[in-house]
C-alpha cells in the first residue's frame, strides 16, 4: 500500500506524500475492520473493538478487579 516512492526526502527529514498518507490510512482502516477471534472471550471482533476490550481489561487490572492482564497478540 505504501512504496518507497510515497516518501518525500529533504535533507535528513522524511515525510509521506499525500498519496502515501492516503495509502497508509486506507491500509490502517482495512486492518482495523478485519475480524479476529478474541482469545479470552472466543468471539469474533474487529481489531477496532479489540483495542476497546483491551483498554477495558487494563482498566480492570488498574482498579484491582483483575490480578493479571490478559494480553492480545497478533501472529
Amino acid at each position: 500500500m505504501v512504496t518507497p516512492s510515497d516518501f518525500i526526502r529533504v535533507g535528513d527529514a522524511v515525510a509521506l506524500s499525500p498519496a502515501g498518507r492516503k495509502g497508509f490510512i486506507r491500509a490502517y482502516e482495512q486492518r482495523m475492520d478485519t475480524l479476529v477471534t478474541h482469545p479470552l472471550f472466543g468471539y469474533r471482533v474487529s481489531y477496532r473493538r479489540v483495542l476497546e476490550i483491551q483498554a477495558r481489561l487494563l482498566a480492570r487490572l488498574v482498579t484491582g478487579e483483575l490480578t493479571r492482564y490478559p494480553g492480545f497478540e497478533t501472529r
